[in-house]
């Protein structure tokens, strides 16, 4: 039996029979020691979230939310990378391509769009601001910033497009920072990884000036030498990494006036991409042997890399007016990224090696190579006034305002010949989106146990492209090859709305139902690929429009088990489907890495079911935590030119189950562990339906002792060193990260 196959059925023996054991627990420590309530029950689903853009209880707001709270990341250890994060969230996947600058967020099968200018289909979101957008470089993911002391993570599934807006197709992510407090308080928290020797150190300290101001000042930096994935040829490490971060706040809270303003800049080298060659053998190509590259280890002479530099100010005001309250939230992001990559994946020397086996390779040039530049300003706004419930009412309205300038240019390499003596050729692109949006909401409470409430939205774009294509040689226009968009513009707008019905049958449940829709924004395909390729690039996509009908619950089955269930369907009209250009190693009329682009795949349905548990008991006289979740989805293209086919990106299952468990030990110290497992199986990776998406079964651990001041802790990610491949085609292959072993240690006050 597999790893994966023994890690999955450990997975939900441990899940049955820790509630077992814990119930069981729970009530001989109820029968034995009645010292206090607290002490043997521990009220589960009391979480305050802001889902409906007002401050409520988690177990009050009718959608599925998942709410990483900072007791549960600091007790896995912190965060360190978006997949870990978000690694606990069900029927979300998180596409890494090795290096944040361009891995990809879905939820709900709401799909990625590799390698494209599209935004992506989930609303990401940073203290309320929206961060998304500006192409493929940051635009579908978290920077390293945004990972630094959180305070929780609001992860809303299904259709939000209504309050939330923008491509909240598949839901919406908002990374909330911890504020300054009026508590002199603060920690240093290090940590090291043994085999990839990855360093990180962060602090953190707040401090009230008086009653009514505070500040808290924090600082990360990370320093990692070596690494899992290596390029030989060019001594250097994929997924090396420097950074280093700034971060100031300062809040003011006083008569009912709160503001909170944020500063901070990144400077940092992340991961950059990794992919070998993966090759069956083909005569016919010129691969009789076939060719397979070292599963962690590159031919690259183009040297690997990646930046992500980022500057975020951000202001938020709230006042308390009584009739209503007014929130406004603003801010100004800069994200510089920049990737590269080795366009034929190998060197001279390992190319004269395989034609010496056998394999007369169609490549001619090994110094292909492509760096991708890209700037990204965004200015956003967001206003709105909140009413108080009068009479059973209760109601919202707002406006938005966003603003994304981007300049990107691809820059690529090759080696002069007497036919083409250029050096390559740079593509920038310009573009510009401006969006404003109207939107409220208004509720009504028909009896203390019915409520209903509508939401929408009405939004207006503007977007803007201009690009061409220069030769590096003499910087002169290329005029044959390959059509580009030299310039163009469209201006859609959007409705969109959300209805929604929440009966209470008692006061610890909830049971609802809603009907919404969304927009993922359209674009354009400013790629043009090679002049020999074989599939024509259009030069546009439009809007993806989705329809989500739901149901759900969630409640407490006792005081310390909350549970919540959902259960979808959405009808998506013109599908964003991601295509390749038809450029591969093995293709003799385009021997060179492919390009990807986007078009409208006619229509598709997604459905599918999820669960949650959330457990707390006494075991043995120390507290247990239990987390476990699950997600079944299937989609299908229903209409249009890929009918039939699975839609890609939508893993079958998905699932994680985190246990934690605390006891006391001798001298003030108590002992803990903590192990999260999370799996994924089943979908296909293309609309091809080419290949099939890998399962992967992995499982983090992590063992320690703390006082409450001082916390010393061993950890280990992908303890099970469960291998599997990331992305493949029908060339190249990307795995996993192999496992790690470190040490953690964190000092608060």
């Amino acid at each position: 039996m597999s790893w994966g196959k023994r890690a999955t059925l450990l997975g939900g023996a441990s899940v049955l029979a820790a509630g077992v054991l814990g119930a069981g627990a729970a009530q001989a420590q109820a029968a034995s020691n009645r010292t206090s309530a607290a002490d043997d029950e521990v009220t589960v689903g009391e979480v305050l979230v802001t889902a409906r853009k007002r401050e409520e209880r988690l177990r009050d707001v009718p959608v599925a939310a998942t709410v990483l709270d900072v007791e549960s990341l600091q007790a896995r250890g912190g965060v360190s990378d978006v997949q870990t994060l978000l690694s606990t969230v069900p029927g979300l996947r998180y596409f890494n391509t090795s290096t944040p600058a361009n891995s990809e967020i879905s939820l709900r099968g709401a799909g990625t769009s590799r390698g494209t200018s599209a935004e992506a289909a989930v609303g990401l979101y940073r203290n309320g601001a929206y961060i998304g957008g500006g192409g493929n470089l940051g635009g579908r993911n978290f920077s390293t910033a945004d990972l630094f002391d959180i305070g929780r993570v609001e992860v809303l599934r299904g259709t939000q497009g209504a309050l939330y807006g923008r491509n909240a197709v598949g839901g919406s992510i908002n990374v909330i920072s911890a504020i300054p407090t009026q508590k002199f308080s603060g920690f240093a928290d290090a940590r090291h990884g043994f085999e990839n020797q990855r360093s990180q150190l962060q602090l953190v300290v707040n401090v009230p000036l008086s009653d009514s101001v505070a500040i808290r000042l924090g600082a990360n930096g990370v320093s990692q030498s070596k690494g899992f994935f290596y390029a030989p040829f060019v001594d250097q490490y994929h997924d090396d990494e420097d950074s280093s971060l700034l971060r100031a706040q300062i809040r003011y809270d006083k008569d009912g006036l709160v503001m909170n303003l944020l500063a901070e800049n990144q400077i940092a080298s992340t991961p950059g991409l990794f992919y070998t060659y993966a090759i069956q053998p083909n005569v016919a190509a010129g691969y009789p042997l076939g060719l397979f590259g070292k599963k962690y280890e590159s031919d690259w002479n183009t040297p690997p890399g990646a930046k992500q530099n980022v500057a975020t100010v951000n202001l938020s005001l709230g006042y308390d007016m009584g009739w209503a309250s007014i929130e406004s939230t603003s801010m100004y992001r800069r994200r510089e990224s920049q990737s590269s990559f080795d366009g034929d994946a190998t060197n001279p020397v390992a190319l004269a090696v395989q034609r010496a086996r056998g394999n007369q390779l169609l490549l001619t040039d090994t110094n292909a190579g492509t760096v991708n530049n890209n700037l990204a300003e965004s200015l956003y706004h967001d206003m709105h006034l909140t009413g108080a419930e009068a009479d059973g009412f209760t109601w919202l309205a707002g406006f938005e305002l966003l603003q994304i300038k981007q300049n990107q240019t691809s820059t690529t390499n090759r080696t002069p010949t007497a036919a083409n003596r250029s050096i390559g050729n740079f593509t920038p692109t310009f573009a510009t989106i401006r969006s404003a949006g109207i939107y409220g909401s208004v509720g009504y409470k028909l009896s203390e146990k019915l409520d209903l409430e509508a939401e929408g939205r009405y939004s207006k774009d503007k977007r803007e492209v201009n690009t061409n294509r220069f030769d590096r040689s003499t910087n002169l226009p290329i005029t044959t090859g390959a059509r580009l968009i030299t310039q163009a513009e469209s201006s859609p707008d959007a409705a969109i709305y959300n209805l929604t019905a929440g009966y209470k049958p008692t006061s610890l449940w909830l049971v609802y139902g809603k009907v919404g829709t969304g927009v993922r924004s359209g674009g354009f395909n400013t790629a043009a690929g090679d002049p020999r390729q074989p599939v024509a690039i259009p030069p546009d996509f439009g809007d993806e429009k989705s329809t989500t009908f739901e149901i759900g619950t969630k409640g407490n089955i006792t005081p310390n088990i909350y549970v919540t269930a959902a259960a979808y369907r959405t009808t998506i009209k013109d599908f964003l489907v991601q295509q390749d250009n038809g450029c591969l190693a093995t293709n003799p009329l385009c021997p060179v890495a492919s390009t990807s682009f986007l078009i409208n795949g006619g229509k598709a349905e997604i459905y599918g079911v999820e669960a949650d548990v959330a457990m707390r008991f006494q075991l043995f006289g120390g507290p247990l935590r239990i987390n476990a979740n699950g997600a079944r989805q299937k989609g299908e293209v229903i209409a249009g030119r890929f009918k039939g086919a699975t839609t890609p990106q939508t893993p079958v299952w998905n699932g994680s189950l985190n246990i934690d468990y605390r006891h006391d030990l001798a001298g003030g110290f108590r002992g803990f562990g903590n192990v999260t497992y999370s799996f994924q199986k089943g979908g296909i990776q293309e609309i091809e339906q080419f290949p099939k998406l890998h399962d992967s079964y992995t499982m983090d651990a992590r063992i320690g002792i703390e006082n409450g001041t001082l916390e010393l802790a061993l950890y280990a990610t992908n303890i099970t060193d469960y291998d599997y491949i990331l992305f493949e085609s029908e060339t190249v292959r990307r795995w996993n990260q192999p496992r790690l072993f470190g040490a953690q240690a964190r000092y608060k006050w």
